[in-house]
């Protein structure tokens, strides 16, 4: 069963939504996009590890070699 959306409204919202995050997009430069996903990741790595996620935990996952090959580097772009 379908409820009863107005999709025509939600069709022009997300369009509107779309043209906001290329304004936005256009506005930022790119050290400041990567600050962001930075601070994401690391958002997203405190959550997992709040809530007991295994990848946060094992050795194997080799996360400090990531974060000494790939996320070291792009901090010292953005300063």
């Amino acid at each position: 069963m379908l409820l009863p959306f107005r999709r025509a409204a939600l069709r022009d919202r997300a369009r509107l939504d779309e043209a906001d995050e290329a304004d936005a997009y256009e506005r930022t430069t790119p050290s400041e996009r990567i600050e962001r996903s930075l601070e994401m990741s690391e958002l997203a790595r405190e959550l997992a590890h709040a809530v007991g996620s295994a990848w946060t935990e094992q050795a194997g996952a080799g996360l400090e070699e990531k974060a000494r090959l790939y996320v070291a580097p792009m901090r010292a772009v953005r300063r």
